[in-house]
């Protein structure tokens, strides 16, 4: 493989007049390309895992070893978004265009800056442990956008729920799923080791011991318990599990681009034909289970 090498040499140019005619000096950048070849590293030989995305805790992640972790992401405190509102107030009291509008406005740029990157510093050391120690890594395949999606509707057709939608779209965004994804990418390839996207349906409704789905698995939002085989744990372990079951699965048969969502393929909307997606669910459906989810699983 090749990469390319940035190398920035500072020079000096001539006099340059100004407008009060006091000269100075003029100093410019070159950049200079290099392509250099460098040996892909071996994969590293820590066990495959599966990850898990979610709200209450960051990545919920469980190993082939059996290994499990719960990681939180240490995003804005409630304190924090307090001082966020308190600025945007003060904001709103300047006068637009003026000193101290500016001023305002700068601060709390600063304090919103000093919060992504305590976040950013701690997803970077996330996703660098994770290429460095596992080779294999299994996350699912989210649609981001329709998932933050506004409920509020329209005139003839208002929403329902529209604040309690609103408050966990932004619980989703500040999480930032797609930059943990887009990391996860870059950084195992260049560790030699791979990502595998799978398909994220049932999966916290699927049993990881005996493969049972059934939406009566979660008697609430963080316990899951299967009604089939009695085995209960926590609903993002279960469901990280599950990813990594899927994941091993498609790399053993080595992959294949096929839709996310099904259907036909459609010009100009790649981003729904995702490399090494499950075309079938890893277990059949129960009687059980509504017609609705047995048709779309």
């Amino acid at each position: 493989m090749h990469r390319l090498r940035l190398e920035a040499k500072r020079c000096r140019q001539g006099p340059l007049p100004r407008r009060d005619d006091a000269p100075h000096v003029r100093s410019a950048v070159e950049v200079v390309l290099d392509r250099q070849e460098y040996a892909v590293p071996a994969a590293p030989r820590g066990p495959a895992v599966g990850l898990d995305a979610g709200v209450t805790h960051s990545v919920a992640m469980a190993a082939a070893d059996g290994s499990t972790e719960l990681v939180s992401l240490p995003v804005a405190t409630p304190a924090e978004e307090r001082s966020m509102r308190r600025m945007a107030r003060t904001i709103a009291r300047r006068r637009r265009g003026s000193i101290r509008y500016a001023r305002a406005v700068l601060r709390r740029q600063r304090y919103a800056q000093h919060i992504l990157s305590r976040v950013m510093d701690a997803r970077h050391k996330l996703t660098t442990r994770l290429a460095k120690n596992h080779g294999l890594i299994a996350f699912e395949a989210l649609a981001l956008r329709s998932m933050t999606r506004s409920a509020r509707g329209s005139v003839e057709a208002p929403g329902t729920n529209v604040r309690q939608k609103a408050g966990l779209n932004r619980s989703l965004l500040e999480q930032g799923i797609g930059e943990t994804r887009r990391q996860l990418r870059y950084k195992a390839v260049s560790q030699g080791g791979k990502t595998v996207e799978v398909e994220p349906a049932f999966s916290s409704q699927r049993c990881s011991c005996c493969g049972h789905v059934s939406p009566a698995n979660r008697p609430s939002r963080d316990r899951f318990a299967c009604v089939a085989c009695g085995h209960a744990e926590l609903a993002d372990i279960n469901a990280a599990r599950n990813h990594l079951r899927a994941g091993i699965e498609i790399t053993q048969r080595g992959g294949t681009a096929v839709p996310v969502r099904g259907g036909p393929p459609k010009r100009g909307r790649r981003s729904e034909y995702l490399p090494g997606c499950l075309t079938s669910p890893l277990v059949q459906p129960d009687p059980g289970i509504p017609a609705k989810a047995a048709t779309a699983a």
